[in-house]
């Protein structure tokens, strides 16, 4: 009996580390992800640094050389000046014709007596001329 009660407890002492191994188990697993990741992040940078070196090997081997040199202009492209001094010119005078126009239509004052006559129909008597002296 005592040899079965013994395996018994053995049984049970199996049953209650149960736990505890499973914890090493994770742990164990979690560690081997970490080095495998490791492994390969050190394989990528090792294969990377062979490409690059093959990569430069083939490259000593180029040579290049200039067929025809650039020429530069004798003009430049942009902005082309007359273009801009003619269409400043058009602006300018359209602008200035305009506000003067403007200014003509809707001042209302009138300047001669025949601007006078016309607009009243009837004939001016007197006219008094603008006095520009100033006297202090």
């Amino acid at each position: 009996m005592t040899n079965l009660e013994a395996e018994i407890q053995k049984y049970k002492n199996r049953v209650e580390e149960t736990p505890e191994v499973g914890m090493q188990l994770k742990d164990i697993k979690r560690d081997y992800e970490t080095v495998q990741r490791r492994y390969q992040d050190i394989l990528s940078k090792k294969l990377n640094a062979q490409m690059s070196a093959e990569l430069e090997k083939k490259q000593k081997g180029e040579q290049f050389r200039v067929v025809n040199s650039a020429v530069p202009p004798n003009n430049p492209y942009k902005p082309n000046i007359s273009k801009i001094m003619f269409f400043t010119l058009v602006m300018g005078l359209g602008l200035g014709g305009g506000a003067a126009y403007l200014r003509e239509t809707l001042d209302p004052a009138f300047y001669t007596p025949e601007e006078i006559e016309e607009y009243l129909n009837t004939e001016v008597i007197v006219s008094l001329p603008i006095n520009k002296s100033k006297k202090k």
